[in-house]
C-alpha cells in the first residue's frame, strides 16, 4: 500500500494567532477547469455513465463553492475570492506522492519505497532527530476541523517553514533502483536516467547482477526477447532533484504570507 500526506498551513494573525492559510487556488481535477463534465475527459467510462454526466454541472467543484468556508475554512478569509468559482478549488500547499519529500518532512519512507524495496540511502529530516512532534495543541479551529476531516492516522508532525527553506536543499542523495536494459546502457553511458522503480517481479521478469547485465548488452550471453532483465544500480543527485516540488510550493507559501510567523503541520496515512 502507497502512502499519502495530509497537509496544511497555518501563521499568526496580528494578534498571535494561529490562523489556517487556505492552499492556492487551482483548475479541479475531475472537471479540468471546465466547470462542467465532458465525455471526452473519460474516454473509458461506461456509456450510461457518459450519458447521464456529459455536460453536466461537475460535482467537485461547481457544487461546492458557496460549502468551502463553512465546511473546511471556518471563519477563514479565502485568497483571491474573485477567482473562486466554477472549475476552480482550494488546492493543497503540497499533497504530492513522494517518498524522498515525506523523508524529509517527517522520517516517512526514507530510504524505502513500497513492501519495503531499497529506494536508497536515508536523508537527514528537515528537524533532525525532532520528528513526530504531534500535532500543535494550539492548532487553529479550523486546522482542528480539516484534519477532521482529512487528516491521516500516523506520524503527526509540525514544521516552521523557516526551518524548511533554511534545509541544505542542495545536498547529496544516495538512490537505488531497478533499471531494465535500456536504461542501464543510459547509466553505463552516463547519461540520464528517465526511468526506475523499486523493484520487478513477475514470471517473465529475470532480475540479475550488473555483471549479467554487462554480458547481457556485450553480446557474451544471449538475450531472451521472451524475458525482461532487470537490475539494481546506484547514483547520486541532488535532493532537489528528486523533492524540488516541496521546496516550490513552500516558497510560494512564503509570499503568500509574507513576514508572518508560519508553519505547516502534517501526517500521513498507509
Amino acid at each position: 500500500m502507497g502512502t499519502d500526506i495530509h497537509l496544511i498551513a497555518e501563521a499568526r494573525d496580528d494578534n498571535g494567532r494561529w490562523q489556517l492559510i487556505p492552499g492556492p487556488i487551482e483548475d479541479c481535477w475531475h472537471c479540468h477547469g471546465k466547470g462542467i463534465v465532458d465525455a471526452a475527459d473519460f474516454p473509458r467510462a461506461r456509456q450510461d455513465w457518459i450519458d447521464a454526466n456529459h455536460g453536466t454541472v461537475c460535482d467537485y467543484c461547481s457544487e461546492m463553492v458557496s460549502d468551502w468556508d463553512a465546511d473546511d475554512y471556518p471563519n477563514t478569509k479565502i485568497p483571491n475570492p474573485d477567482f473562486v468559482r466554477a472549475g476552480k478549488r482550494i488546492g493543497s500547499w503540497y499533497d504530492d506522492r513522494n517518498y524522498v519529500a515525506f523523508a524529509l518532512l517527517n522520517n516517512v519512507r526514507n530510504g524505502s519505497g513500497f513492501a519495503g524495496c531499497d529506494t536508497g540511502d536515508p536523508v537527514e529530516p528537515i528537524s533532525g532527530d525532532d520528528i513526530d512532534r504531534g500535532l500543535p495543541d494550539d492548532l487553529s479551529d479550523a486546522g482542528v476541523l480539516w484534519f477532521h476531516h482529512h487528516g491521516g492516522d500516523h506520524s503527526d508532525h509540525w514544521l516552521s517553514l523557516r526551518e524548511v527553506l533554511e534545509y541544505n536543499w542542495n545536498a547529496p542523495i544516495i538512490k537505488r533502483g531497478v533499471v531494465d536494459l535500456e536504461q542501464y546502457k543510459a547509466y553505463k553511458e552516463g547519461r540520464e536516467l528517465t526511468e526506475w522503480c523499486g523493484s520487478v517481479s513477475g514470471g517473465m521478469v529475470r532480475n540479475v547482477s550488473n555483471a549479467e547485465m554487462d554480458r547481457l548488452i556485450s553480446g557474451d550471453t544471449l538475450v531472451d526477447s521472451e524475458l525482461w532483465y532487470y537490475t539494481q544500480i546506484q547514483w547520486v543527485g541532488v535532493i532537489t532533484d528528486y523533492a524540488g516540488r516541496l521546496l516550490d510550493q513552500m516558497k510560494m507559501l512564503a509570499i503568500t504570507v509574507g513576514e508572518r510567523d508560519t508553519r505547516i503541520v502534517f501526517n500521513f496515512d498507509s
